[in-house]
């Protein structure tokens, strides 16, 4: 699955704690990257023509922090630019889109992966999310994405779709992923009666990729040569021209009950 947590190495440690920013509207917690802070206003400021207003305050304020020295200059240019970063609405918008995900959202930048992991186990993780600066410039682009991205985080959450990072085959993780999108499209369009599980995903996943029995045409792991009378109860079934080299443990075992003596069977 893609969602184990994996974040960049750079990120972690006790140099770039995540600057907490809580709504007073919603009751979720969002937590954003300090870098991810200064990139997206050093980006909106640069897009606002020179005259205005909002810009030239954010460069003023930011040159007074030049008066200080070291590690103090770096924390009072990110509170600037933190409280640059409220005024644009970004923690509102976030924090109104994840309050269904029911645990505490960190938001990340990164250059190319993009997506949700989960940090800590069920009841209480943390999701943690990670975007390009670049989703930052079109909220109505970003708005889709987190509509899509924030129900796997809902799913990674909550202890009754039972996530929990496995080792798997290139292949199936694939498959997993791309079954997982589709309930989540699905669940977007107001389908998906069924409750949707991480061991059902799984289950499927890893059925798609399984070879199939020629005379019940499901998917097995378990595969037995018939042979004899057995063989040939299975031929009435599968046909002619069905190939009988291996069957299914389930069909093999029908076979041979079937062709035991009625007092015979248990």
């Amino acid at each position: 699955m893609r969602r184990e947590a994996r974040l960049p190495g750079k990120l972690l440690g006790k140099a770039l704690a995540l600057a907490r920013m809580r709504t007073r509207e919603v009751a979720v917690a969002v937590e954003f990257q300090p870098r991810l802070i200064e990139t997206v206003v050093e980006e909106e400021v640069s897009f606002r023509p020179p005259g205005d207003a909002v810009r030239a305050e954010y460069r003023k304020l930011l040159e007074r922090t030049y008066r200080y020295p070291g590690e103090r200059r770096l924390s009072a240019a990110r509170l600037v630019q933190a409280r640059f970063f409220e005024r644009l609405g970004w923690p509102e918008f976030f924090a109104a889109r994840a309050a269904s995900v029911r645990a505490p959202l960190r938001v990340w930048t990164s250059e190319r992966d993009e997506g949700c992991s989960r940090t800590g186990p069920a009841p209480r993780p943390v999701i943690d999310l990670l975007l390009r600066p670049a989703r930052f410039r079109d909220r109505e682009a970003l708005n889709r994405f987190l509509r899509h991205e924030l129900v796997h985080a809902s799913d990674l959450a909550d202890p009754a779709f039972g996530w929990h990072d496995e080792s798997l085959e290139p292949r199936i993780r694939e498959r997993y992923d791309r079954l997982w999108c589709a309930s989540v499209e699905e669940r977007l369009r107001g389908g998906g009666l069924e409750p949707v599980t991480h061991a059902a995903l799984l289950q499927r996943a890893q059925a798609l990729g399984s070879p199939r029995c020629p005379v019940c045409g499901l998917p097995s792991a378990s595969w037995t040569s018939p042979r004899g009378e057995v063989l040939a109860r299975l031929r009435e079934l599968a046909g002619p021209g069905a190939s009988l080299d291996r069957v299914c443990d389930r069909c093999l075992e029908w076979a041979e009950v079937a062709g035991e003596p009625v007092g015979a069977r248990g």
